[in-house]
């Protein structure tokens, strides 16, 4: 006689749930009512948070007692399936324009001609405003703030502090970081905050053109934010990025960040490049992760054993002390730290150009890269400038059983793979999903168009636009603004801001349910249509229950 899972003791569903995913948890709780009922339990759902996502906001809230551990478990899954199938749960446009803005951690400041515009997204709270000189490449956190410049191709970095009880220490200049090349942040160099630390890297060994070279390293630097001085800097300038003999790298493409790894709250290395395998004649874009490194002194000088060049290679004969050579052998690889856009088992991918990618970001928590391109195909309209979409590809582990099928594609064949130390793990990838549909499917998909694709003033040239853009784990925005001209007019031109939502806001516990429920957004179409006078906000979007039912009658607005 065979059990199912659904008439296992509770605690053996437990201990089953505790080597499961929280997606794995969520999928088996849909093949049926009872083990629904059983996997919704607190305990559970307390269990699968603190676990695999112990460092996110909703489980902040949840251990704070703002919400349940049953609606941070719901609003985690929804957050990254929202993201990584291409299907937001709002859009809108912000009704404050701006030269410019930055965002972080639900806050947006928009700066309009000396005024700074700040306001939190996550609630309805009427904007802030300042009256700033400016804002100058910011990096915020709850007590400090620093900044740096990169005159005379040195990278100085000082701070203020914005709370009595968190001084920094004397100092008689800005900190120095010496030997830390690149000037184009988010491209050759990022800066981060967290921990009470500041982080910055560079996929930079120097400003030089090496004749001979063989390994690229990252060049990382940390320091306490309390502390900004150079006896307190950590430093790690070999930190192993690529060999050189894998293939020259198309920079336009290449994207660097710091991110934070929800599990285990450490700082990562993320970097997209666009690169040549192998020295082939086809380009294929993948997404690295490299984790950090702060060893030791005492383990850095066991290190430094490895020879400083490669033994069998033709050019080392060759090397004077005009050259200035790297080597390092490459490291233990995991799958998991290298990211293919494409699926192998893709027949038939299809890519954007670079001028029509107008803007690209990697999720390191959803495992998904996220790029706003130019769809010529989506409308077709030769009097309106390209559909502005969302191009959204992701990837999820698969078990060991599982057995890839192989077909031919554009993607790297399998003597370009590197060697894994983890051979058997496999991955899932999912089609690439562009959204909106085309505005012709339905009233709410023209409206969404019409929110991410906002007409531009009539003096601007004709289908040129600007685009900068922010995505974290929650939401994208991005500002558009009409083609440079490249006159001093252009710092002055305003752009509009389009917010566009992952998550949905939670239910605080003074108003839970007592079952466990999805925290609930109603949408503001969401009414009966029959309603004469309902009043449909043309510059927002908002995701309700009943939408796929409503768009696929054409009763949507």
């Amino acid at each position: 006689m065979t059990t199912s899972l659904d008439q296992l003791p509770f605690d053996v569903l437990f201990c089953v749930t505790l080597n499961l995913d929280l997606e794995d948890i969520f999928h088996l709780g849909q093949t049926c009512r009872l083990l629904r009922a059983l996997l919704e339990e607190r305990t559970v759902c307390r269990r699968a948070v603190e676990i695999n996502h112990p460092y996110t906001e909703e489980a902040l809230s949840a251990r704070n007692e703002k919400n349940t551990y049953e609606q941070a478990f719901q609003a985690i899954y929804e957050r990254r399936n929202a993201l990584s199938t291409a299907y937001p749960y709002s859009a809108r446009v912000l009704e404050q324009q701006g030269n410019s803005f930055v965002y972080r951690q639900g806050t947006v400041c928009i700066f309009d001609a000396g005024m700074v515009y700040v306001s939190d997204l996550r609630t309805k709270l009427n904007p802030v405003h300042l009256d700033l000189s400016a804002i100058v490449r910011p990096v915020l956190e709850s007590k400090f703030r620093a900044f740096g410049d990169d005159g005379h191709s040195k990278w100085e970095i000082d701070g203020i502090s914005l709370c009595e009880d968190a001084e920094l220490a004397e100092r008689e200049r800005p900190l120095l970081l010496d030997k830390f090349h690149g000037s184009d942040i988010g491209s050759t160099i990022a800066f981060e905050i967290h921990n009470g630390y500041f982080y910055a890297v560079s996929n930079q060994g120097t400003f030089e053109v090496e004749e001979i070279d063989y390994t690229s390293f990252y060049h990382v630097v940390r320091f306490p934010l309390k502390s900004p001085l150079p006896k307190d800097i950590s430093k790690d300038e070999r930190l192993y990025r690529r060999q050189h003999k894998q293939g020259p790298i198309h920079d336009s493409w290449t994207d660097l960040t710091l991110q934070l790894d929800e599990r285990t709250n450490e700082t990562v290395i993320v970097e997209s490049r666009r690169e040549w395998a192998q020295a082939s004649s086809r380009q294929s874009r993948t997404f690295y992760v490299t984790k950090l490194d702060f060893r030791e002194e005492d383990d850095m000088e066991e290190s430094s054993d490895e020879p400083l060049l490669p033994e069998d290679d033709l050019y080392v004969p060759l090397i004077d002390s005009s050259n200035n050579a790297h080597w390092k052998p490459t490291p233990d690889l995991y799958s998991w730290s290298q990211h293919p856009e494409f699926s192998p088992t893709d027949p038939s991918p299809r890519s954007f150009i670079l001028a029509r990618t107008k803007f690209r970001a990697y999720s390191y928590a959803c495992t998904s890269f996220v790029d706003l391109v130019e769809d010529e195909r989506c409308c077709n309209d030769p009097s309106q400038p390209p559909c502005l979409r969302l191009r959204i590809g992701s990837r999820r582990e698969l078990g060991l059983e599982y057995s890839a099928t192989s077909c031919k594609g554009k993607a790297p064949i399998d003597e370009m793979k590197p060697n894994f130390l983890d051979t058997q793990t496999r991955y899932r990838h999912s089609s690439i999903r562009m959204w909106p549909p085309s505005a012709s499917r339905c009233p709410c998909s023209k409206r969404l168009h019409n929110i991410l694709n906002r007409t531009l003033p009539s003096a601007s040239p004709s289908h040129t636009r600007s685009i900068t853009g922010v995505l974290d784990e929650q939401r994208l925005i991005f500002m558009i603004k009409p083609g440079r001209s490249y006159g001093p007019s252009d710092d002055n031109t305003l752009g509009t801001i389009v917010v566009v939502d992952f998550s949905r806001p939670l239910t605080s516990t003074a108003h839970a349910p007592s079952a466990p429920q999805p925290p609930s957004l109603s949408r503001c179409d969401s009414k009966m249509d029959d309603d004469v006078g309902v009043h449909v906000d043309e510059l927002a979007w908002y995701w309700s229950s009943d939408s796929k039912g409503r768009c696929r009658g054409r009763t949507c607005q």
